[in-house]
């Protein structure tokens, strides 16, 4: 899927006007990000206005768990806090 052949095939269906990837999948994972945004809305208010990495670090340290499990990344955080209108 990486290679250059398969960049010029995605590319080529692009130009034809084929929708590519799954757009109800693409909907349930904005809709589980939106509430798990939410949920973590009261953790963050306090925060706003730090770096997302000293977000990232904190929300870790205090053992909230990340979207995709591990340690959060101040990337993760960032979109996050853009999807709730807050500022890092």
């Amino acid at each position: 899927r990486d290679s250059p052949h398969f960049a010029r095939l995605e590319t080529a269906a692009k130009a034809r006007g084929v929708r590519l990837g799954n757009p109800a999948q693409a909907k349930a994972m904005a809709d589980a990000a939106a509430v798990r945004d939410e949920a973590l809305r009261p953790v963050l208010l306090p925060m706003v206005g730090q770096s997302s990495r000293a977000i990232a670090k904190a929300l870790t340290d205090q053992g909230v768990e990340p979207p995709r499990g591990g340690v959060w990344s101040n990337k993760t955080v960032l979109r996050m806090m853009a999807r709730l209108g807050l500022k890092g």
